[in-house]
């Protein structure tokens, strides 16, 4: 994503969403399926502290 966004230079906050919007779509599964189920690990253990201690 850096690279991507220091390879030009952008005039509105707008034309930045737009750029990283369509990086984002352009990802496969993969690139999100680490930190889906990272996210998921961690609702679990704060869920189990909470009602557990």
């Amino acid at each position: 994503m850096k690279k991507v966004l220091e390879i030009q230079r952008y005039d509105s906050g707008e034309e930045v969403e737009s750029v990283v919007r369509r990086w984002l779509y352009a990802q496969k599964t993969e690139f999100y399926e680490q930190d889906v189920l990272n996210l998921v690990s961690r609702g679990v253990k704060m869920c189990q502290e909470t009602w557990f201690l």
